[in-house]
């Protein structure tokens, strides 16, 4: 049953990642519009002219190391800070209706990151 849940958990997660990694290059779905201090934030990212090129190739191959399930620890190494970005925006720069999705794509990374977590435990270990 585990395996099952980790398994659709890691293909929703690469499929989302991939989506909306491909939309900030495309812009084929709509997206939504922002106000008040998350309107700030968003204009003074665009502004750089770089960071958002760079946040939507890394969530394109962060998305597409954990569908292919190759190189996926790589995937959920560089999706930690993508999602604790998205969370803590929606958290407080967003209505607390929109913090829904995040929570959810959090817990499928979490899912992940439990199923690999023999290999995660290096990375807090000191030699």
């Amino acid at each position: 049953m585990l395996r099952v849940v980790t398994y659709f958990g890691g293909v929703i997660l690469g499929i989302f990642f991939i989506f909306f990694g491909l939309n900030g290059f495309f812009n084929f779905a709509p997206s939504e519009h922002f106000t008040g201090c998350a309107l700030q934030v968003v204009d003074i990212l665009k502004s750089t002219h770089y960071f958002f090129h760079l946040l939507n190739g890394m969530e394109v191959i962060a998305g597409l190391t954990i569908l292919l399930n190759k190189y996926k620890r790589l995937g959920l190494v560089i999706l930690a800070p993508i999602l604790i970005n998205i969370i803590l925006f929606h958290l407080f720069l967003m209505p607390l209706v929109t913090s829904i999705i995040p929570a959810c794509l959090f817990i499928l990374w979490v899912i992940q990151v439990f199923e690999e977590k023999r290999f995660f435990t290096l990375l807090f270990k000191s030699y």
